[in-house]
């Protein structure tokens, strides 16, 4: 039987992990390891950074944090990491020093980059609903497609190539072209 441990632990013995925990989460106590991500997995990151960069400076609202921790259960503890975690409320950029934070985001941005995370897209989706995150993208780099999930689980919809990916209704003015996700920046084969 594998030994459970608290959050704490985890976050010390982080760096013993294969690829020093860098794509590790603790689930009900257990580390899991998760495969490094696919070489598309970085564009997407940069274009989302990207998006958002652009709708909060039209918008002001909120503010985005990149792998930050998530604890979403005590005892045992269970510390999942998105690859954004989205803020609307509070004071701006309180969750973006922290290694992990208790406060629940309202938007969250997954990132299907290994087949590993690929087969959990749904219970991932519906854990982070469960714990009151209006909404979550799924980005798949594989199908290049982009999953959208809010608080009613039965809407859920996937959007490719030229379609706009919404926000909406949680933030209506935030869209972007789903191959726009996917796309490699100009520089990069120059």
């Amino acid at each position: 039987m594998l030994r459970q441990i608290s959050v704490d632990q985890f976050l010390q013995e982080r760096e013993e992990l294969p690829y020093q925990g860098r794509w590790a989460e603790l689930v009900e106590g257990i580390p899991i390891c998760f495969e490094p991500p696919d070489p598309a997995h970085g564009n997407v990151i940069l274009n989302v950074s990207k998006t958002l960069a652009e709708f909060i400076q039209q918008t002001g609202l909120g503010y985005a944090c990149f792998d930050l921790g998530l604890l979403l259960a005590r005892e045992p503890d269970t510390l999942r990491f998105p690859a954004v975690s989205y803020f609307l409320q509070g004071p701006r950029f309180a969750e973006s020093d922290k290694l992990f934070t208790e406060a629940t985001p309202d938007f969250v941005i997954e990132l299907a980059s290994s087949s590993d995370r690929r087969q959990l897209i749904d219970s991932r989706e519906s854990e982070f609903l469960s714990q009151g995150i209006k909404l979550v993208w799924t980005i798949d780099t594989e199908s290049r497609d982009v999953q959208v999930a809010g608080a009613d689980r039965s809407d859920v919809r996937r959007f490719a190539g030229d379609e706009q990916v919404p926000g909406s209704p949680l933030l209506p003015d935030l869209s972007v072209r789903a191959d726009d996700l996917f796309a490699e920046p100009s520089w990069w084969s120059a």
